[in-house]
């Protein structure tokens, strides 16, 4: 199953987890369903430096809206990864490494147990790629990874040479 914005429930509603129905209903699929593996994510924009850089021209009460957004998403995924952690199950999580959600408590708990990793990749290695004016050449782009996949996280632990 894949739940995003761009796919849809049983019923045809896109996925949002703002909705705590959503929510809800996304961790019974899960339990139902019981899959191997789940890969998580959020989006990159609210923890990102950027973000970081606007936080000051941004009016308080939007920005600090914002971040409960992004934090109640990120408390979402961490508790799907808990589920999966707890059944025996495996999770992988990604985020630029630069990202403010490696510091969230949420995230330092999960990375608490010493049974799941962290690393960094640098998105070269599984070929991104930039295309501009001077041509096409590989992204270094790196990514911080969490898992419970030891063999997952070596696989991921991939750098390019500077």
């Amino acid at each position: 199953s894949s739940f995003d914005l761009t796919t849809t429930d049983e019923d045809g509603t896109n996925w949002d987890f703002f909705l705590l129905s959503m929510r809800n209903k996304a961790v019974r699929r899960l339990c139902d369903e019981e899959p191997l593996f789940l890969i998580v994510t959020i989006m990159c924009t609210r923890f990102s430096p950027l973000m970081r850089m606007w936080e000051y021209r941004m009016d308080p009460q939007e920005f600090q809206n914002l971040r409960a957004e992004a934090r109640m998403h990120l408390e979402f995924i961490c508790k799907l990864c808990r589920i999966q952690h707890e059944r025996g199950k495996y999770f992988l999580h990604e985020h630029p490494e630069g990202a403010n959600s490696w510091k969230e408590p949420m995230v330092r708990r999960l990375l608490e147990d010493y049974r799941v990793y962290e690393c960094t990749g640098h998105m070269c290695q599984f070929g991104m790629v930039s295309e501009d004016k001077q041509g096409t050449g590989p992204v270094k782009k790196p990514t911080r990874f969490m898992t419970n996949a030891l063999m997952i996280r070596d696989r991921l632990n991939r750098k390019c040479r500077d």
